[in-house]
């Protein structure tokens, strides 16, 4: 716990930071790029274990700082595994997604830039997303010769349709915030000062 202020309390984990309160608020702020490692997604899962225990949290908001809310998966980290090692980040993963999905309270994605392969899949598993004019969706892991591994597959067909989802996977493309609320994918567009 860092600090106690009018009721909410911050803690600091790896690659994010907390806001506990009535609106708790998960800030992903690693320096150059929000991605997730096993010890973020460790992190992640232990503090939505703890966030879902709090009856003060009424909704829980997920963000990002810089031109990043999550870029997927931390390849390099990726790059160096075993197949012991994948199967372990693959379960993490899709746990901590199936946390979000579940989450008691209502659960937003506050979206301000790159929201890429994992990234658009948390996206998915949020109940609503609000997106900055800068935000960008996509699952580009065809691009590096694999599919969406955290729940894309299933959690995009029923989102934006199959003929789109099976689009955005085959090819990789992004799509703007502006074209990500016209199929669907997202439920509003504001300025990045209003986000």
């Amino acid at each position: 716990m860092k600090g106690v202020e009018r009721g909410f309390y911050f803690m600091e984990y790896k690659g994010f930071r907390l806001e506990v309160g009535e609106v708790s608020v998960l800030t992903l702020d690693q320096p150059r790029v929000n991605t997730f490692s096993t010890p973020v997604i460790e992190d992640f899962i232990g503090a939505l274990e703890m966030l879902k225990t709090k009856n003060e949290v009424k909704v829980l908001v997920i963000t990002g700082e810089g031109k990043t809310f999550l870029a997927g998966a931390d390849i390099k980290e990726l790059s160096g595994f075993g197949p012991e090692d994948a199967k372990r980040f693959a379960e993490l993963i899709h746990s901590s997604l199936e946390l979000v999905e579940a989450f008691p309270k209502p659960v937003i994605a506050a979206v301000n830039g790159f929201a890429l392969g994992g990234g658009c899949e948390l996206v998915l598993a949020c109940d609503i997303v609000i997106a900055s004019e800068a935000a960008v969706f996509g699952q580009p892991e065809i691009n590096i010769g694999i599919i969406p591994g955290a729940g894309g597959t299933q959690r995009l067909p029923p989102r934006i349709g199959r003929m789109r989802a099976k689009e955005l996977i085959f090819t990789g493309r992004m799509v703007p915030a502006n074209e990500a609320l016209a199929m669907g994918l997202i439920n509003k567009v504001v300025p990045g000062e209003k986000l």
